[in-house]
C-alpha cells in the first residue's frame, strides 16, 4: 500500500459499509443493462460525439410499407369512441383477426421464427402512429412486442421454446401477457413479491414440477391471454434443481388451461377499454421445463426482467407520449387558427402562445429522446438508466402537453364524443405516469441512485475493490476519483464565470456549439454536487430521496437537451426548426439550474451547500425561461403549415379523405384558411380603409356584413361561406338524447 494507506483504510471501510451492503435486487439494478451515454454526464467532461456517433435513424422498406399498409388499414377499422361505447368494451373480432393475420403481435419476433423482424425504432414508429388514433389499439399491439413472454423467450428461451412458441406468438395463435405486479408489489416488484412457486417431484412419474400460489393484478392483456408469463419467488425445499432451497425470482409460462390458474374479470383503467385484469394462482401446477430458459434459468428471473425492462421502457410509454404530442400538435395548431375570440383567432392571442410552445417543444423533445433510445437498443444496448429517465420525462411531458391542449380548446376538449379530437389521451395520462414503475418512485430511487453506482467514473471500481479488500485497486480508483473531482471543481467554477466552455459535438453549427458549452458547465457542476454528496452522505443518499430526485433531474435535463441538439443536427440544422430546438434547450438549461439551486437551498449540510454554491454559482443563476418572443415564434410553427409543422406532426394518422375523422377535419380546415380564406381577406383589407377594416373584423358576424354590402365578388363570398361552414364543423361538440342514447354515447350530431 502507498502513501494514502491510512486514508485508504478508513475510506475502504466507509465505502464498504455505505455502498457495499446492498440487496440482491439493488445489485441486479446496478449490474443490469448499460449506461454508455449517461456515464458521460457523470464524468463532468462529456464527449458529445459518443451520443452523436449513433447512426442516422432510418426505417427499412418493409417497415415503411407496413406503416402505409396494415397500420393505416388498422386505424381505419377502429376508433376508441366506438370501442368505449360498445357492449363488449372491446375491439370487434374482425379487428383482432386483422391484427393476427398481419402479424402485429410478432413485429419484433425474428423472421426465422415467423415474425416481421422489425427493429426497435421501427416498432416505436408503428406504435406511435397507431397511438395518434387509438390508445386501445396501440396498447394492444405494444404490449406483446415489449416486455413479455415473446421478448423473454427470444432472449433467454431454450431452443425448444423458441421453435415451439415464437411462431405461434407471431401469428397470434398464442397471445401473451406478463404478470409481475401484485397487491403489495408495485414499484418494488421483486422485494415485495408474495407469489411463490415450490418445486416438488410428482409421485409415480418422478417428473419435477412447480406448484404456484399467489395473485397478480394490473396485467395488461390478461383477459385475452392464453399464454401468461408469471414471475414468482421459487422455493426448492429438497434442492431438486441443484440451486439451493431458495433459487429466487423465476419466470415461467402457463397455458390458459393450467389447473389452479384463473384469469379474473377485467379492470377498468381510467375507462380506456384495453384489456387489463388480475390473475389468481391457487396451486397452479407446471413443469420445471416451463421456466423461461428451462431449469437452468431458475432463480434468474429478476436478472432477465432487469435486462429487458430497459428495452421495454425505451419503446412503450415514450412512444405513447410521442403519439399524444403529435396528435395534439396537429389538433392544437389547427384549432388555434380556426377558433376565434374577441375578434382574433386563438393563434394571435399572446396569452395562448405559452400553451402552443409547450406542446411543440415537448413533442420535439420526446421525439428526439425516444429516437436516440430506440437506436441505442438497436445498437445492442439495454439502457436501464436512460430508459427510466425517458419514461419519467416523456410521460410528464405528455401530461403537460395534454393540459396545454385542454386549456387551449376549453369546452371543446372536455366534451366526449365523435367530435372530440383528443380522443382518450386525457385519461391515458395518469396511466402513463403510473405504470412500469410510478414516476415518483422511479425518479426518487432509480434515476439517480442507480445512475450513481452505474455511471460514476470511479465509484463502482471503489466499491468492488473495497468489497474484495484490494487496497491497491482501491487506491488506484481513489486517485482517479480525486483527480476527476478537483478537475471538475476548476471547470465548474471557470465555466460558471464564463457561462460555459469546453467542446461540443463534431459537425454542430455555431448555435449548437454554444448550447453544448452551456451543457458542459452544468455537467461539471453536477459532478461537483455528486462527489460532495457521496462524501457527505455516503449510503444515506438512499434515504434523502429529495436530494436524489433533484440530482437526477439535473442530469436528466442535460441529457434531454443533448438528445434535442442531436436531432436538430440530424434534421440538417434547419433554420425554421431552430426556434423549437432553442425552446427545448433553454427550458432544459433553466430547469436543470433551478433543480441545482433547489438542491443547495435545501441541502442537509449547510457548510457543504455553501462550498458548492461558491463553486457552481460564482455569478449566480445564468439561465432563464424562454422569452415571450421565442414562445410566439414556436407557437407560429404549429399554427402555420410548413416544413417545421410537418416535422412536429409527422407520423400522425391523418386520413384527409375521411369526412368522419375530426382530426382530418381540423387539418383540412387549416389548409382552407391558408389557401382560400387568408388571400381573400388580404384582398378585402387592401380595398378598405384600415380603420373600417378593423371595425369590420370585430363585428360578431363579419361575413354577413360582407354579403350585405357586396364588399367582395360573389365567388369570393361563396368561398368564404364554405370555409365558415368547415370552421363550424371543427368547433362543434356532441350532444345526446337522454336515456339509453346518452348512456351508450350515441351522438345526436355525428360527423
Amino acid at each position: 500500500m502507498g502513501i494514502l494507506s491510512p486514508v485508504s483504510k478508513m475510506l475502504m471501510k466507509r465505502i464498504s459499509k455505505d455502498f457495499g451492503q446492498v440487496s440482491k435486487t439493488q445489485r441486479l439494478a446496478l449490474e443490469a443493462g448499460t449506461a454508455v451515454h449517461e456515464e458521460q454526464l457523470f464524468t463532468g467532461k462529456p464527449d458529445w460525439n459518443v451520443l452523436n456517433n449513433l447512426p442516422a435513424p432510418k426505417l427499412s422498406p418493409e417497415a415503411e410499407a407496413f406503416l402505409k399498409g396494415p397500420v393505416e388499414e388498422l386505424c381505419r377499422m377502429v376508433t376508441d369512441w366506438d370501442v368505449r361505447n360498445s357492449e363488449e368494451q372491446d375491439m370487434p373480432e374482425h379487428v383482432w383477426k386483422f391484427l393476427r393475420e398481419n402479424r402485429f403481435f410478432g413485429m419484433v419476433i425474428p423472421k426465422e421464427h415467423g415474425g416481421l423482424g422489425f427493429n426497435a425504432l421501427e416498432h416505436a414508429e408503428i406504435v406511435a402512429k397507431i397511438g395518434t388514433h387509438s390508445m386501445t389499439a396501440a396498447l394492444t399491439v405494444m404490449v406483446p412486442n415489449s416486455l413479455g413472454p415473446g421478448e423473454l423467450i427470444a432472449h433467454y428461451g431454450t431452443d425448444e421454446q423458441k421453435k415451439e412458441i415464437l411462431p405461434k406468438l407471431a401469428v397470434g395463435e398464442l397471445f401473451p401477457c406478463f404478470a409481475l405486479t401484485e397487491p403489495f408489489a408495485g414499484s418494488d416488484a421483486f422485494g415485495g413479491m408474495k407469489t411463490t412457486g415450490t418445486v416438488y417431484k410428482e409421485e409415480g412419474t418422478g417428473e419435477l414440477k412447480i406448484r404456484i400460489e399467489g395473485e397478480k393484478r394490473y396485467i395488461t392483456l390478461a383477459p385475452k391471454s392464453n399464454l401468461p408469463g408469471v414471475a414468482m419467488k421459487l422455493k426448492d425445499p429438497e434442492n431438486l434443481l441443484g440451486k439451493g432451497t431458495e433459487p429466487g425470482i423465476t419466470c415461467a409460462l402457463l397455458r390458459k388451461d393450467t389447473k389452479g390458474m384463473s384469469i379474473g374479470n377485467r379492470h377498468r383503467p381510467m375507462d380506456i377499454p384495453f384489456m387489463n385484469g388480475p390473475i389468481f394462482l391457487n396451486g397452479a401446477e407446471i413443469s420445471v421445463n416451463d421456466i423461461i430458459g428451462g431449469p437452468a434459468m431458475a432463480g434468474r428471473g429478476d436478472e432477465m426482467l432487469m435486462e429487458c425492462l430497459g428495452v421495454g421502457r425505451s419503446i412503450s410509454l415514450p412512444n405513447m407520449s410521442l403519439a399524444a404530442g403529435r396528435l395534439v400538435s396537429t389538433v392544437a395548431g389547427a384549432y388555434a387558427r380556426t377558433r376565434e375570440q374577441f375578434g382574433f383567432s386563438l393563434s394571435d392571442m399572446k396569452a395562448l402562445h405559452n400553451h402552443l410552445s409547450r406542446i411543440a417543444g415537448q413533442t420535439y423533445m420526446i421525439d428526439a429522446a425516444r429516437t436516440a433510445l430506440a437506436q441505442r437498443v438497436d445498437g445492442g444496448e439495454k439502457p436501464s438508466v436512460g430508459s427510466a429517465i425517458l419514461k419519467v420525462h416523456a410521460t410528464t411531458a405528455m401530461a403537460d402537453i395534454v393540459r396545454a391542449a385542454n386549456r387551449l380548446q376549453g369546452g371543446k376538449a372536455i366534451m366526449q364524443g365523435p367530435h372530440n379530437m383528443m380522443g382518450m389521451i386525457h385519461w391515458g395520462v395518469p396511466i402513463a405516469e403510473t405504470v412500469e414503475g410510478d414516476n415518483v418512485m422511479t425518479e426518487s430511487v432509480v434515476v439517480y441512485a442507480q445512475g450513481l453506482k452505474k455511471c460514476h467514473p470511479t465509484l463502482g471500481q471503489e466499491i468492488a475493490a473495497a468489497e474484495k479488500g484490494d487496497a491497491k485497486a482501491f487506491e488506484s480508483a481513489l486517485f482517479s476519483h480525486v483527480k476527476n473531482m478537483f478537475g471538475n471543481i476548476g471547470r465548474a467554477f471557470a465555466f460558471g464565470l464564463l457561462g460555459g466552455g469546453g467542446a461540443g459535438a463534431e459537425g454542430a453549427d455555431a448555435y449548437a456549439q454554444r448550447a453544448y458549452k452551456k451543457l458542459n458547465r452544468l455537467c461539471a457542476a453536477f459532478n461537483v454536487a455528486v462527489n460532495v454528496t457521496a462524501a457527505v452522505m455516503g449510503g444515506g443518499i438512499q434515504k434523502e430521496q429529495t436530494v436524489s430526485r433533484r440530482l437526477g433531474r439535473v442530469y436528466s435535463n442535460v441529457l434531454l437537451a443533448a438528445y434535442t441538439l442531436r436531432q436538430y443536427q440530424l434534421e440538417g440544422s434547419k433554420a425554421d426548426e431552430r426556434p423549437v430546438v432553442d425552446w427545448v434547450v433553454q427550458s432544459k438549461l433553466y430547469e436543470a439550474e433551478q433543480e441545482m439551486k433547489d438542491l443547495l437551498d435545501n441541502y442537509p449540510n449547510k457548510l457543504a451547500a455553501a462550498f458548492m454554491r461558491a463553486i457552481i454559482f460564482p455569478r449566480g443563476l445564468l439561465h432563464k425561461k424562454p422569452s415571450d418572443k421565442l414562445e410566439a415564434e414556436v407557437a407560429s410553427l404549429l399554427t402555420r403549415t410548413g416544413s417545421a409543422r410537418d416535422r412536429l406532426t409527422r407520423g400522425t394518422y391523418l386520413p384527409l379523405d375521411d369526412a368522419r375523422n375530426p382530426v382530418a377535419q381540423a387539418e383540412r380546415t387549416l389548409r382552407l384558411i391558408e389557401t382560400v380564406e387568408t388571400p381573400i381577406i388580404a384582398k378585402l383589407k387592401s380595398s378598405m380603409d384600415r380603420k373600417a377594416f378593423k371595425a369590420l373584423m370585430f363585428e360578431p358576424d363579419p361575413l354577413a356584413i360582407i354579403k350585405a354590402r357586396n364588399l367582395l365578388p360573389p365567388e369570393d363570398i361563396e368561398k368564404l361561406d364554405m370555409v365558415a361552414k368547415e370552421k363550424r364543423r371543427v368547433v362543434d361538440v356532441d350532444n345526446y338524447a337522454p336515456g339509453e342514447n346518452f348512456r351508450k354515447g350515441i351522438s345526436a350530431n355525428p360527423l
